[in-house]
């Protein structure tokens, strides 16, 4: 049987931003293989999304380190609960991403490693965004039920490579991002999770989803950047 490696639980990190400050917690194994950074759209918290923290931890068990960060001030997510409009500034939020990756870059923790990023609603188009501008800051994307063609002008300059996760039975999300995979530039994958719903409920989805995360995302993520 094989022993499920433990993983300490992760460190609280702030990062600033000028509306405010971005709270997160960042989670790293004895010798990571690279560092995933998890941006929620949907006006959840990660602490709050077990969807999320379940693929989370299946990656931390695989030697990759996870960097879970709220993409709203608290300010920002007591308006959001109410109006459900900040998640969708996408410019604003890419800006946001962009913050996230230059704190990455300076931290001594993780400035070394290599960095992926799970994406889902519509952070996803705010990834997108971001990584148009600048493809050099991650290696590897994945989006889960999540909105890439709010992105839709920026994806034929996204090079990075891309796998997007989605429920057969979410048929609207599907079809949307069978449109923004065909503009994507880069190396890109669609996987359908059979049977499964936009929130991932059923049966070994979530775990499944897991899988394919893990593997994209080590494909990319292996090993430390180079001086």
């Amino acid at each position: 049987m094989q022993t499920v490696r433990e993983v300490p639980r992760g460190k609280p990190v702030r990062i600033d931003v000028s509306e405010g400050r971005l709270v997160g917690e960042l989670t790293l194994p004895r010798n990571p293989k690279g560092l995933v950074i998890f941006a929620h759209g949907s006006g959840v918290s990660h602490h709050n999304h077990p969807k999320s923290a379940s693929v989370a931890r299946n990656l931390e068990q695989n030697e990759l380190g996870t960097l879970a960060v709220e993409l709203l001030t608290e300010e920002e997510a007591h308006i959001d609960r109410i109006t459900t409009q900040l998640r969708l500034e996408v410019d604003m939020l890419a800006a946001r991403i962009g913050s996230i990756l230059d704190w990455v870059g300076a931290d001594k923790r993780t400035s070394q490693l290599k960095v992926g990023i799970v994406a889902t609603g519509t952070a996803a188009g705010a990834v997108m965004k971001a990584l148009a501008e600048k493809p050099e800051r991650a290696f590897a994307v994945v989006v889960r039920s999540g909105r890439p063609d709010l992105a839709l002008g920026a994806l034929r300059d996204v090079t990075t490579p891309t796998m997007l996760v989605v429920g057969s039975r979410d048929l609207g999300t599907l079809e949307l991002n069978r449109g923004a995979l065909e503009k994507l530039a880069g190396p890109k994958r669609l996987e359908i999770v059979q049977g499964a719903g936009a929130a991932f409920e059923e049966e070994g989805a979530i775990d499944r989803v897991a899988l394919l995360a893990n593997a994209w995302l080590k494909r990319y993520l292996q090993g430390k950047k180079p001086d």
